[in-house]
């Protein structure tokens, strides 16, 4: 929900008003930032018609308080960055014609979105590592370009790119709404994998939005290991779901709100997946299968010896 700070309630009171204006819904969901307060049955206009029910907290990484100068940030930065990004510095150095830029201008940011979706689907397709979704898949790259485009006119976007011999082989989102910067989709060229220029990248984001007098940077939603690296603190959203009193809204939001939680689960399962190829799935079996063989083989084997041993009158252990 987008409000001037001193007019939360007011903004959220009107936005549920206009939702049960609407005709031909049946459920809506809605998410409060973590200082815009909580939906109250209250606001509704007419509170037997729809009921209002929590959903869930929406966690999230941030970096906040940023120092007001660049040289008090690295400090700032836990251990293990710091030697990831000494080691990203060194490795990039040994390859050559590895550089960093940033696009901001409207112009160059309209060309370096494309790059960037590329080098994005680009890692989704990584294998051996843990499995990273194509969040940018079905979706119209032109209205991406042109979205970015016009949030850079206003310097509320920004794509970091690492370049080798002037190719992009590494590129980060960055949107901002003049306060605190948010990191978006990232990408990266597999064969770059051991150089950790993303943590590069990140390291330029931030530096950037100390330059720029950003007061934190937000690593999006979703804590995991790569963003607690950067920081510990979490931000929390809060979701509701408004949904109509009916019988039929009622069982449509039922059979929604089940049908996500499998896709909750189905999702949780992927984090912790490792991409790889169809055949090596298929080795695994073959290799699970001819275990499972031989053990079995080996107990009809024992189980002979053991027979025949009784047979002869001795003890088998």
């Amino acid at each position: 929900m987008l409000s001037l700070p001193g007019r939360t309630g007011e903004v959220v009171r009107a936005v549920l008003r206009h939702v049960e204006a609407l005709e031909g819904w049946n459920w809506a969901q809605l998410s409060l930032g973590p200082t815009q307060g909580w939906l109250l049955p209250q606001w509704l206009g007419d509170p037997a018609r729809a009921t209002i029910r929590y959903s869930k907290t929406r966690p999230g990484v941030i970096f906040d308080e940023l120092p007001s100068d660049i040289d008090a940030l690295t400090p700032r930065l836990k251990r293990n960055v710091r030697e990831s990004i000494r080691r990203s510095r060194n490795r990039s150095a040994k390859l050559g014609g590895v550089t960093f830029r940033c696009a901001s201008d409207a112009a160059d940011v309209e060309a370096a979105v494309p790059k960037l979706v590329q080098l994005h689907r680009m890692r989704s397709q990584l294998l051996g590592k843990v499995e990273h979704a194509d969040m940018l898949r079905g979706m119209e790259s032109a209205f991406l370009v042109e979205a970015v485009r016009k949030l850079a006119e206003d310097g509320l976007a920004r794509v970091y790119l690492a370049e080798h011999a002037g190719n992009p082989v590494a590129a980060q989102l960055v949107l901002s709404d003049g306060r605190t910067d948010y990191l978006s989709v990232s990408g990266l060229n597999p064969r770059y994998w051991e150089l950790s220029l993303n943590t590069m990248l990140i390291f330029n984001a931030l530096q950037e939005a100390v330059d720029l007098g950003r007061t934190a940077l937000n690593l999006s939603t979703g804590p995991s290991i790569a963003k607690n690296r950067w920081s510990s603190t979490v931000m929390t959203n809060h979701d509701f779901v408004i949904v109509r009193s009916d019988r039929r809204s009622r069982w449509l939001y039922g059979a929604f709100a089940h049908a996500g939680l499998a896709i909750q689960h189905r999702h949780e399962a992927r984090l912790h997946r490792i991409k790889s190829d169809a055949k090596r799935p298929q080795a695994v079996s073959r290799m699970i299968s001819e275990i499972a063989w031989g053990t079995l083989s080996l107990g009809d084997k024992w189980y002979s010896a053991a027979a025949q041993s009784l047979h002869n009158g001795h003890r088998s252990d």
